[in-house]
This record gives structure tokens, C-alpha cells and sequence, in this order.
């Protein structure tokens, strides 16, 4: 269990930097709560082309008691790959999210959702894959099941390509 008292509650954070590859396997039960804004039982980032892969089979619950807009993001699940990284998220595990009745959203900085996936690239290719078999339960103002965001805003090397990094053995595979 996570305890953000007032500030940011991360269940378990895995960040990858410099182009490298981050592979989360979770079976166990996660809580993330806080009083504040923003809560995340799983959160794993990538950046310069590094790739994502989540694989969860545990119950997972993420709560944020705030009030206001959300600034950052309360989600069981958040994935987020910049500058080419890409984001693969395999979930098997029950998610419960619950954002206050007081918190509200107008943009992805706040976003919360079950499952939530983003990858941001200004050139090459980047992508989001989300797969679910379980029960995502959702409650609060502006909250989703899951939530899949991909940015280019250059020109792609793949034109048509959709990337996918397999979590088990982070082979890359262009769809």
C-alpha cells in the first residue's frame, strides 16, 4: 500500500531512460491512494526509442481524494513512452479506480482511467498496445476503462506501421 498523504501515491514506478527498455510483471495486490491529486498503483516511462512492457495479473486499486482539476494522472495501470518509446500493456488483474466527486478534468495531464497508455513521437514510429481480460471497475468525475494515446507530430520512418514491444522478451513487431 501507497500512502501519498495530500501528494503523489505511486504503487510501484519503473522508468527506463537514455533509449532503455523497462519490463514490469506484477501478480500481487497493489493500493495506491492519497488525499491530493493524483494516485497510480503501476506506472512504468520510457524514453528515446526505449519500449514498455506491462504485464499484470494482481488486483490492483488506485484512489485520489483531491479537489479541483487533476494535475497528473490517477490510474491502476499508466504506461508512457516518450520521444519513440512504445507502450505494450497486458492486464489479467481486476483494476478499481475512484477519484473524488470534487476532482474534474479537461485534459490528458489529468486523465484517470483503469488502464491508461501514451507515446509521444516528433519522428519515427510509436505506438500503444493495450490488451485486457478482466474486470476494470471505474468511478468519479471524467474516469475511464482504458485509455490509448499516440502523438506523432513529424513524419513516421514506418509509414503504416504499428509497433508492439512484446513484454516477455521485448521483441519489437510492426503491424
Amino acid at each position: 500500500t501507497a500512502d501519498g498523504n495530500g501528494g503523489f501515491a505511486r504503487g510501484i514506478e519503473a522508468v527506463a531512460e537514455g533509449g532503455g527498455v523497462v519490463r514490469v510483471s506484477n501478480d500481487g495486490d497493489i493500493i495506491a491512494t492519497t488525499t491530493g491529486d493524483s494516485a497510480t498503483a503501476l506506472q512504468a516511462e520510457a524514453d528515446l526509442g526505449g519500449g514498455i512492457g506491462i504485464n499484470n495479473s494482481g488486483v490492483l486499486r488506485a484512489e485520489s481524494n483531491g479537489s479541483g482539476e487533476r494535475e497528473a494522472v490517477t490510474a491502476g495501470i499508466l504506461g508512457l513512452g516518450f520521444r519513440g518509446a512504445n507502450v505494450s500493456i497486458i492486464n489479467n488483474g481486476d483494476i478499481f479506480v475512484t477519484t473524488s466527486p470534487d476532482q474534474f478534468d479537461t485534459d490528458f495531464n489529468g486523465v484517470a482511467g483503469a488502464v491508461v497508455g501514451k507515446a509521444f513521437m516528433d519522428s519515427g514510429a510509436s505506438g500503444v498496445t493495450i490488451v485486457n481480460d478482466a474486470d476494470l471497475t471505474v468511478s468519479g468525475n471524467q474516469t475511464h476503462g482504458i485509455v490509448a494515446y499516440a502523438e506523432l507530430t513529424g513524419t513516421s520512418q514506418f509509414p503504416g506501421a504499428f509497433p508492439f514491444v512484446d513484454p516477455d522478451d521485448f521483441t519489437v513487431e510492426y503491424f
